[in-house]
């Protein structure tokens, strides 16, 4: 083999092996401002879905593009997609709690009752030790995040909405 075509063959494998390390990151990016653009329409598919899993980047900015993604998923969503964000919307709360509780402020109040939903779903497919569930919930919060109690005025109105929607849950069920 002649020297030339063995460097173009090295060449060409190691641009191919670093295009494939950062498509996916790249094609995850890409969908996710399709969907902020009205481009494509959120499904229960893998780039939608990873595209949710970013709300535990470690970067601020991408988890703050990715919050915006959520939004306009969660407006759009089928019964199948609102099923999946909803663990992502609370593992993102209890992770980021100071910047969750922000973004929840600047929702509209029709996207902080998506959110709330969200969240209290998960509660409620815990089963009826919700309000238990909810109690450590907050606990975590708090641990996080110290001007993320019960004092906080949202950690309180989220606490005590998510309960009453659980409860509601649960009682509709009876």
């Amino acid at each position: 083999m002649s020297k030339a075509i063995l460097i173009f063959l090295v060449s060409f494998s190691t641009l191919s092996v670093q295009a494939q390390s950062f498509s996916h990151e790249d094609s995850v990016r890409i969908h996710g401002q399709k969907i902020l653009d009205n481009k494509i329409q959120p499904s229960d598919d893998d780039l939608t879905f990873a595209c949710l899993a970013n709300l535990y980047a470690d970067n601020a900015t991408d988890r703050a593009f990715y919050f915006k993604v959520y939004v306009v998923m969660a407006r759009k969503s089928d019964a199948a997609l609102s099923e999946g964000i909803c663990g992502y919307i609370k593992t993102y709360l209890e992770l980021y709690p100071a910047e969750a509780i922000e973004d929840f402020n600047h929702l509209s109040k029709a996207d902080q009752d998506r959110f709330i939903e969200y969240v209290a779903f998960e509660f409620y497919a815990s089963g009826e030790d919700y309000k238990a569930d909810i109690d450590d919930y907050f606990n975590s919060i708090a641990s996080r995040c110290n001007t993320c109690n019960i004092d906080n005025p949202t950690v309180l109105y989220l606490k005590r909405t998510l309960l009453d929607k659980a409860k509601s849950m649960v009682d509709s069920d009876l």
